[in-house]
């Protein structure tokens, strides 16, 4: 691949990710992940008993939430609301999660 090909690819797939990233903070929005996360830190067992999503797709967006800085993962495994994540709780003024 030549050096425009590669510059494109790059592009493209930064566009990708962004698709990527704006459908895991969907899904967190839909799910009500934040409003959980804003009252105690929760495992993912419990996330998906709270949201009745399968345990494992919910385990991937929580890390790719973490990532983004929607939520931190705690060194015993639960979740915990950051600063941003608090943003997409409905008991704010001026909530994104709409």
């Amino acid at each position: 691949m030549n050096a425009a090909a590669v510059d494109m690819a790059t592009e493209l797939l930064e566009m990708i990710e962004g698709k990527w990233m704006t459908q895991a903070i969907g899904v967190a929005a839909e799910l009500g992940i934040a409003d959980l996360l804003a009252s105690r830190n929760r495992d993912t067992a419990g996330l998906a008993a709270a949201t009745g999503c399968d345990h494992d797709a919910l385990d991937r967006l929580m890390r790719g939430l973490a990532a983004l800085g929607i939520c931190r993962q705690e060194d015993d495994g639960s979740y915990t609301l950051t600063a941003m994540g608090v943003l997409l709780t409905d008991e704010i003024p001026g909530s994104l999660r709409s």
